[in-house]
Formats: C-alpha cells, sequence, structure tokens
C-alpha cells in the first residue's frame, strides 16, 4: 500500500450501510449470503440521510429478529418527505399551561428536595394568576413579541 493512500473499510459483517449513488440515497446489506441493493428514491440530503439511517436499523432489526423479507422490500420505501411534510393542526383543544406544569410537577415531585418543590409551587402561583392560558395562545404571543 501507498503511503498516505488510506484502503477502504469493508462493513462489518451484518451490517446495513447507506450509500449515496449518483447523490440518491440506498441501502447496501446482505441477507442470507446475497448482496442487496434497495434505492430509496431520496436525495442525498441530512434530513434524507437520517430517514435512510432509520431503515436501515428497521431491516437490521428485522434480520435480527427473524421477521425479514427479502421479496418484501417496498415497507422499507415509504417515507415522510420533507416538502411533502404537513402540518396537522390538533382537533382537541390543546391543555392549558396549568394542566402541563402539574403533570411534569407530580411526574417530578418524589425526586424533588423540598426547597424545589416550595419553587415549583411559587410557579403554580404565579400561574394561577395569569389564568386559563393555552399553550396555543402562549405560543402567539411569544412569536408576536419576535416581530
Amino acid at each position: 500500500m501507498q503511503a498516505g493512500v488510506k484502503k477502504k473499510k469493508k462493513a462489518k459483517s451484518g451490517s446495513v450501510q447507506v450509500k449515496a449513488s449518483n447523490s440518491c440515497l440506498q441501502l447496501v446489506f446482505s441477507f442470507n449470503g446475497k448482496r442487496h441493493y434497495l434505492s430509496l428514491g431520496l436525495t442525498d440530503t441530512p434530513f434524507n440521510r437520517k430517514q435512510a439511517q432509520d431503515k436501515a436499523f428497521d431491516i437490521r432489526r428485522d434480520i435480527d429478529y427473524g421477521q425479514f423479507d427479502a421479496n418484501d422490500l417496498d415497507k422499507y420505501k415509504t417515507f415522510a418527505s420533507s416538502d411533502q411534510a404537513e402540518l396537522t393542526v390538533p382537533t382537541e383543544q390543546a391543555p392549558a399551561l396549568m394542566e402541563i406544569w402539574l403533570a411534569y410537577f407530580e411526574s417530578k415531585r418524589s425526586q424533588l428536595k423540598p426547597k424545589t418543590i416550595e419553587k415549583y409551587e411559587n410557579f403554580m402561583r404565579l400561574f394561577d394568576k395569569l389564568g386559563n392560558l393555552s399553550i396555543e395562545n402562549a405560543l402567539e404571543d411569544v412569536l408576536k413579541g419576535s416581530d
């Protein structure tokens, strides 16, 4: 081997690799002695690479648990595209700030020192004075203030 030339490492046995081929992502892995190349139809962006890594993990998990079917690779090609993703508006009303605070406080209470509990109870009194604030209204107020 020549000095300064790095030898390309071989993938660890049983791994599922994310590769970029012509700016498109694909998964490369072996199963039952056969090499598989699964083109994902995603361009190589950080968001898409993360999705591809998630699918690689799904394949590895399915192989490990004996649930992998080499004839059904389409299930690994389903993605939420960053440009197709839609924000959904919740149909039920968001909880009030006090409800969220109480749930958090009660979940942590057993782990807190008395002085911290006292400080948290002060927050509850503050929220009580502010009235029944919803998270939606609080976020709107914050966003309006940043203009």
